[in-house]
């Protein structure tokens, strides 16, 4: 500061000036102005401001949500039916949806074949004749066959290749035709024969009832013309009560048996049976 007496320039703590010695009273008027300092500007919003957004923010998000859920609720339509398609020309379209068909149920414990409501039921079974009867009438074959017989037109042995199990004829007699029943296989070599008489079992039943083999079956052994090795079972039908019988031959096979000329009889159980319709 300046020295009010001799106008030196003194400090401006001291409270005697050095030169003249003069006592110094400190005024505002005297002392040098000092630069104001000026406050450091904020770079960033208010906390106030930021507490404002979040609670706006907040409401906003939950506004959003109720809409979108009011929306969904009321403008939500059901799917529309789909309609069968339309057949132009009698081609349908290449997508298509047709409604399921229900399925028709399948009666149980049908039986089989059964016979017609007009055809008495018989008291008693087939006659049968014995082995030494059968024998004789099969090697000169002088009595017709069942399957010789029989109305419909394919062939079991054949149709034993495919793999079929379950085969089903009829047959129409009268009470007195003497009908032989049989059934045999016939390999290229004896050794095979013999192979597969050891890998099939066959059984007879008329009626449900089992027939006793050794009584009624001859076994009939030998080669044919075409030089392959044959067995065959034989029995004699010889007499027919009126009505309906169930003459059935059962193959169990264990493994599939070379037949002919390279042909096979799948293993698996096989049935062949006979409905024989007999007039009164």
């Amino acid at each position: 500061m300046i020295c009010p007496n001799c106008k030196s320039e003194i400090p401006d703590t001291v409270k005697v000036c050095g030169n003249c010695g003069h006592k110094i009273t400190v005024s505002a008027s005297q002392t040098t102005p000092q630069p104001a300092i000026q406050p450091q500007a904020r770079t960033g919003m208010p906390k106030w401001v930021w507490g404002i957004l979040g609670v706006a923010g907040l409401f906003g998000i939950i506004g959003v949500v109720i809409v979108i859920v009011w929306f969904t609720g009321s403008t939500q339509t059901p799917s529309p039916q789909l309609e069968s398609p339309t057949v132009s020309g009698g081609i349908l379209p290449t997508r298509t949806f047709l409604p399921t068909l229900p399925q028709k149920e399948e009666p149980t414990n049908t039986p089989t074949m059964p016979p017609p409501t007009n055809t008495p039921k018989p008291k008693e079974p087939p006659v049968l004749g014995t082995a030494a009867e059968a024998k004789p009438l099969f090697m000169g074959l002088k009595r017709p066959r069942l399957m010789d017989i029989k109305n419909e037109g394919f062939d079991f042995y054949e149709e034993l290749k495919t793999g079929k199990s379950d085969f089903k004829h009829t047959v129409d007699v009268k009470s007195s035709d003497e009908v032989l029943w049989t059934f045999g296989t016939c390999q290229q070599t004896r050794t095979k024969r013999e192979d597969a008489n050891n890998n099939i079992q066959i059984s007879f039943y008329v009626n449900e009832k089992l027939i006793d083999i050794d009584k009624h079956f001859s076994i009939n052994e030998y080669q044919a013309a075409d030089g392959l090795w044959c067995r065959v079972y034989a029995a004699l039908i010889k007499e027919w009560p009126a009505g309906q019988h169930l003459v059935e031959t059962r193959l169990s096979i264990s493994t599939d048996i070379p037949v002919d000329f390279g042909d096979t009889y799948p293993a698996g159980n096989k049935s062949i049976e006979f409905l024989v319709s007999v007039e009164p």
